[in-house]
This record gives structure tokens, C-alpha cells and sequence, in this order.
């Protein structure tokens, strides 16, 4: 350090990346930026949405590098060396976690690339994510839900298209990248030489992202942290406060802890359903990703000054 202090840190000079769901409008993300930039004081807000449903396609079929590794460059451009938390939603956001991590493992990999080091960021909320699917079937049936009937035309024309010139199983299409992806999700520690915070958001009869894979998946995160010496996670000792009696509230385990919110159980929508439990549970997880950088009990939730708007959309 040649006798240099580390820079002090200062709450409100982080970023958060908002990451979109499949068919995510900009305004969709207005609720969840407010929480962010005025109650919990981050100084600027990034997001980064799908451009459209074939980017989506593009990576429910194949692993990347794929279209969200050039959101991943422009994502991380804009951070820079600043602190920042990651908040994905559905399998787009994941999607886009992933090619943040390849992105982000090249870059610091390179020692001899210009420019400002990157950092791992601080912290990870998955919202109603990952959602384990099968094949490119369960890509089209979510698509239903959101897309209109002209891009599901599309989409179908395009399908048959590829099974003919592969001479594909059409039942079968994406199989093995829905298995590489999810097992991606759950072993993601391997690669991490830090232990960031991790929150996990989802509904207890969410049609999309079905809560028991993803809490096999919650529980073994926790237990590789809990029993790898290299990752020195801190021991379970902290258990929320109790919530209303369909919010269920996990313990806090190794650096991750997740909350599961009780029917109704919108798919990307519990800010919607439960805003006092969502908010509160943010604001906790905020307040650890204080701690754990400065050993303080987190944000006074003042508003700051200096803040700036980032906007990267249809990239």
C-alpha cells in the first residue's frame, strides 16, 4: 500500500445493476429504482434490459458467449472500479448474471488490460430466480405470457426452421443448455475468491420459477460456503425478524439468505403483493453488504447528494 490509507468508503457513491425480466418495459423498473436511489441512498442506478425475445432464445438454447456478454461489457464499463450490487430478475437477469461472471473472470484474469481494475461486486439478489426449465418448450410457454401472439408466430416458424435444418428432436432443443445452466447457478461458488452477500426473492406458487429446485439449490450454496475452508463464510447465526404469516423468512447461511413469499406469488411482481416484507428484506440485505465491507450496521437511509442516472437498454 506504500503507506497509503485505502480510499474511505462512502455508501452513496455505488451502483446497483438492475438486471430486466423476459419482455421487462423500462418503466416496469421505476418502483425498484426508487427503493434504491432514495431509500437505501445508491448513487447511481444501472439498467440493462433483453433487446428481445431472440436475444432470450439465443440463450435459453446455448451457453455464451452469447448477446448478454455485450450488455456485460457496457454493464461493467459503466461501473468501473465503483462498488456496486447486482439484481437480477427471472432468467433474463440471470442470463445476464452469467455473462457478467465470464466477463468479469476474463477481465481480471488479463492483468495486462487497461484501465481501471474491476471489482466482484459486493452482493447478488436473484428476483423469482433462476427458474430451472427443461428444453426451449419451457422458454415458449413463459414467452406466452408476455409476448404477443404475432412474436410466438415468430418464434415457432423459427423453430421449426432450425429443427429441420439440424434434424433435431424438436422436444429436445436447449436440454443440454438448461442443464449446464442450472448447474452453473448452483456451483457458482467455485469461481468466486470473495464471498459476496446473496439474497433469493421468490414466491411459494410462482408458475415460472418453481420454489423447490430453487431452494435444492439455495440449501446446497449455503452448504458449500458453510464447509469450504477457502471461502471463510461467516457461521449461521443471524435469523431475520419474524414476518406476516405468508412470508416465510430463511436464516441468513454462509453469506446467503433468501425470503419466500406466500400466495398470491406474482412471478417478478412480489414488490407488488408484499411491499412492506420486500422492502424490509432488501434493506437487511443492504445492511449486511455494509457490514461486511465496512463493519458498520449499514445506511441511515438518508438521500446523499451527487447521485446520477444510468440507463443501458436494447443493447
Amino acid at each position: 500500500m506504500n503507506g497509503q490509507r485505502p480510499p474511505k468508503f462512502d455508501p452513496h457513491d455505488r451502483v446497483i445493476v438492475l438486471g430486466g425480466w423476459f419482455g421487462c418495459a423500462r418503466k416496469s423498473l421505476g418502483r425498484y429504482e426508487r427503493i434504491y436511489r432514495d431509500d437505501l441512498g445508491y448513487g447511481a442506478v444501472l439498467v440493462s434490459l433483453p433487446s428481445d425475445w431472440r436475444e432470450l432464445r439465443d440463450a435459453t438454447l446455448r451457453s455464451g458467449p452469447n448477446a448478454d456478454d455485450g450488455r456485460a461489457e457496457k454493464m461493467l464499463d459503466a461501473v468501473g472500479s465503483r462498488r456496486w450490487i447486482f439484481h437480477g430478475f427471472s432468467n433474463g437477469g440471470s442470463f445476464l448474471w452469467e455473462a457478467v461472471l465470464r466477463v468479469l473472470r476474463a477481465r481480471l484474469a488479463d492483468g495486462a488490460a487497461a484501465g481501471p481494475r474491476p471489482r466482484w461486486p459486493d452482493g447478488t439478489i436473484f428476483d423469482s430466480s433462476p427458474a430451472k426449465y427443461g428444453d426451449i418448450g419451457d422458454f415458449r410457454r413463459a414467452m406466452a405470457a408476455t409476448y404477443p401472439p404475432s412474436d410466438l408466430a415468430e418464434f415457432d416458424r423459427l423453430e421449426r426452421g432450425a429443427v429441420e435444418a439440424a434434424g433435431e428432436c424438436a422436444g429436445a432443443r436447449g436440454a443440454a443448455r438448461a442443464a449446464s445452466f442450472w448447474e452453473g447457478m448452483r456451483t457458482e461458488d467455485a469461481g468466486f475468491h470473495v464471498v459476496p452477500e446473496v439474497l433469493y426473492l421468490f414466491g411459494a406458487d410462482d408458475p415460472l420459477t418453481s420454489s423447490r429446485p430453487l431452494m435444492e439449490l439455495i440449501r446446497h450454496r449455503q452448504d458449500v460456503r458453510r464447509q469450504h475452508p477457502s471461502l471463510r463464510s461467516p457461521p449461521a447465526t443471524e435469523r431475520p425478524d419474524a414476518e406476516a404469516s405468508d412470508v416465510e423468512v430463511g436464516r441468513h447461511v454462509g453469506g446467503i439468505s433468501w425470503v419466500r413469499f406466500g400466495p398470491p406469488s406474482l412471478h417478478c411482481g412480489h414488490l407488488r403483493t408484499h411491499p412492506d416484507a420486500y422492502v424490509r428484506a432488501v434493506a437487511a440485505f443492504d445492511r449486511r453488504v455494509c457490514a461486511k465491507v465496512t463493519g458498520t450496521r449499514g445506511l441511515d437511509g438518508s438521500n446523499g447528494n451527487g447521485r446520477e442516472h444510468i440507463g443501458i437498454s436494447k443493447l
